[in-house]
């Protein structure tokens, strides 16, 4: 499992250990998207097969006809697939698998006999939104969150939401946050649609997962 593709993307190639990878996108903002320009590197002599990448609606035509074309980059998804010899699949979300007691979209994905839910939460951000990934793993119940790129202020309805979708079911055993700015700086993370420690502190206490990690992919 691959979350979100900017420039260090090309780092997953040492890490690949089975003949897929499931890619999920926040959002599309070119530091979140730009490292699926470097498949074809990640891909050669890995035995990587099927590749799928989740994200927003409307993702497939992006990639298809703005980053996977002219002038942006010259190979196009269909090439991609030809000289892997790896079948790629885009999903975005959609109606059809929207959960209305979470207020979430839902994917079920199996591999190698291992299901996994996954829940994509539409968080408040500047492109639109970004979608934070719920991720638990049917078979031993593990659950790993991951939310970027939003500010995380529990005073924001879909926000609370959010939270409160945290607080049910099996105890979050991971949480992957973004948060690239200081307190003192708390003006201008509100502006370009980040979170900062003392909001996100609150979300954390109410959440309360048993580790967290605070960064900025």
């Amino acid at each position: 499992i691959v979350m979100d593709a900017g420039t260090g993307f090309h780092g997953v190639r040492q890490h690949v250990k089975t003949p897929y990878l499931d890619i999920f996108l926040t959002h599309l903002h070119d530091d979140h998207i730009c490292g699926l320009l470097y498949i074809l590197g990640i891909l050669y002599k890995k035995g990587i097969s099927n590749i799928s990448i989740y994200g927003r609606k409307g993702i497939e035509k992006f990639l298809r006809k703005r980053q996977f074309a002219h002038p942006r980059f010259p190979v196009a998804i269909d090439q991609h697939e030809s000289i892997t010899r790896a079948h790629i699949k885009i999903l975005g979300v959609s109606d059809v698998n929207w959960d209305h007691h979470l207020k979430a979209w839902r994917w079920d994905v199996l591999r190698d006999g291992k299901l996994y839910y996954v829940h994509a939460f539409p968080l408040p951000h500047l492109s639109g939104s970004s979608l934070a990934y719920d991720f638990l793993c049917v078979n031993d119940g593990k659950r790993v969150v991951y939310a970027t790129d939003t500010t995380l202020d529990l005073k924001n309805k879909n926000v609370r939401r959010f939270a409160r979708a945290l607080c049910v079911g099996p105890k979050v055993n991971l949480f992957i946050a973004e948060c690239n700015f200081a307190n003192r700086h708390k003006d201008l993370a509100r502006l370009t649609g980040h979170t900062f420690p003392c909001i996100l502190g609150e979300f954390l206490k109410l959440v309360n997962p048993k580790h967290a990690i605070l960064t900025h992919l």
